[in-house]
């Protein structure tokens, strides 16, 4: 009997790579990763040819680059987002933050990490690996009634067939606390606000992956990392004219998002802000909001980074394999 793969069998694992954009030689350090979808696919254009032969058919299309690339939707919680974040933003400044836990500062860095991603489909045995992978985008949102997440855009070097085995069958899942809505809180110039509705953060790391090179087998060579963009907006009750002025004026502002679950946590602070003016108009009888973009920025602050995100939770390290078994939800310990 034919078997149609499922998508609830999906398996993903996530292992920062030894050498970058190089497999490594054995797989001891993958992470198996909850997901919501994870849609990293290699994808080559197959183009139309030019070639005249003396009649009206068309000619032979031909193969152009391959494109290795997807967005991945993830569950917001304490523990796998660290890998995310590594992976976006390099490995963290990791203090005690008393009894078990652990505080991990990210911010961004001179060089971005790569990492092998496997996705997996276990009923048929398929399972493909993109070596040489790098966060290209990593978005949050926050606001109506929506389950939180982290949204990441993934670019990669290359495909690799997995010939019918997982690269980690025995691949732990970090474990940590999930984290719900009704726990954020908001700040402006760190005075506490439930005026907010919604509020975004998009971060573009800038990657080049205009490397493709003769001889590569229509696969890049190798990813630059760019310039980083920080954007985002919030929406908020309109109830005075003080985030339009600082707009008018583009008087900086710092913003921070924090959720707190069983004294677990992740913060994102943005220390440096402008707001783009946008004043706001009136469409009916309803109340009326202030929807304003915003664009973040490093010029002079204490923290050094125009992002950091701050997690506190129980694993003492994200170097892999230096995890902590008991955070994770398999028993066996990582060599």
């Amino acid at each position: 009997m034919t078997i149609q793969a499922m998508g609830a069998h999906g398996r993903v694992v996530m292992e920062f790579e030894e050498s970058p954009g190089v497999e490594n030689s054995e797989h001891k350090k993958g992470i198996k990763i909850n997901f919501i979808s994870a849609n990293v696919q290699a994808q080559q254009n197959q183009n139309t040819s030019n070639v005249i032969t003396g009649n009206r058919n068309p000619s032979e299309p031909y193969r152009g680059n391959i494109d290795v690339q997807g967005d991945v939707e993830a569950p917001l919680d304490t523990a796998q987002i660290g890998m995310f974040l590594k992976a976006a933003f390099g490995p963290p400044e990791t203090t005690s933050a008393g009894g078990e836990k652990y505080k991990h500062v990210f911010k961004l860095s001179q060089d971005m990490p790569s990492f092998t991603w496997e996705q997996g489909f276990q009923d048929i045995n398929v399972y493909k690996k993109y070596i040489g992978c790098k966060i290209s985008k990593l978005s949050f949102s926050f606001g109506g009634d929506n389950e939180l997440t982290a949204q990441t855009t993934i670019m990669g070097v290359k495909e690799v067939d997995g010939e019918g085995s997982s690269m980690q069958a025995d691949a732990p899942t970090l474990v940590g606390n999930k984290l719900q809505f009704d726990q954020v809180t908001f700040k402006e110039d760190d005075s506490e606000s439930n005026l907010g509705t919604d509020f975004s953060l998009d971060i573009d790391f800038g990657l080049d992956g205009d490397t493709y090179a003769i001889g590569g087998k229509g696969y890049r060579s190798f990813i630059n990392d760019g310039i980083t963009t920080v954007t985002g907006s919030l929406k908020a009750f309109f109830v005075d004219n003080t985030v339009i002025e600082k707009a008018e004026k583009g008087t900086p502002t710092k913003l921070e998002i924090a959720i707190n679950n069983s004294e677990e946590s992740l913060t994102i602070i943005l220390p440096e802000v402008v707001y783009q003016r946008n004043t706001p108009g009136i469409s009916g009888p309803e109340g009326v909001y202030i929807e304003m973009d915003y664009g973040a920025f490093y010029k002079d602050n204490e923290n050094e980074t125009a992002v950091q995100i701050e997690l506190v939770n129980k694993i003492a390290s994200y170097d892999i394999p230096a995890v902590e078994s008991a955070s994770m939800m398999s028993s066996q310990k990582l060599m």
